[in-house]
C-alpha cells in the first residue's frame, strides 16, 4: 500500500510541477527543459508532455506574431 501511496503522491507533485512550468513564459519553459536536472525530477512521460506543449505554444506564438505583423504593415 505504501508504494501505491508514494506513487500517487509523486504523480500529484509532478502534475503540479508541470502546471507551474506550463504557466511560465516560453523562454523559461525552454530553459527548464534544457536544464541538466530536468530528467532527475520528472518522468520521461512528463518531459515528453512538456516538449509537446512547448512545440504547440511556439507554433501558436509564431502564428500570432505573423498575424500581428500582417496588421502592423
Amino acid at each position: 500500500m505504501r508504494n501505491a501511496q508514494a506513487s500517487a503522491k509523486r504523480h500529484k507533485i509532478e502534475e503540479e510541477l508541470i502546471a507551474w512550468i506550463e504557466a511560465k513564459p516560453t523562454r523559461e519553459l525552454c530553459q527548464f527543459l534544457a536544464g541538466p536536472w530536468t530528467a532527475s525530477i520528472l518522468s520521461p512521460e512528463a518531459i515528453e508532455q512538456l516538449y509537446r506543449y512547448r512545440e504547440r505554444r511556439q507554433k501558436e506564438e509564431a502564428q500570432r506574431d505573423a498575424f500581428q505583423w500582417f496588421f502592423d504593415v
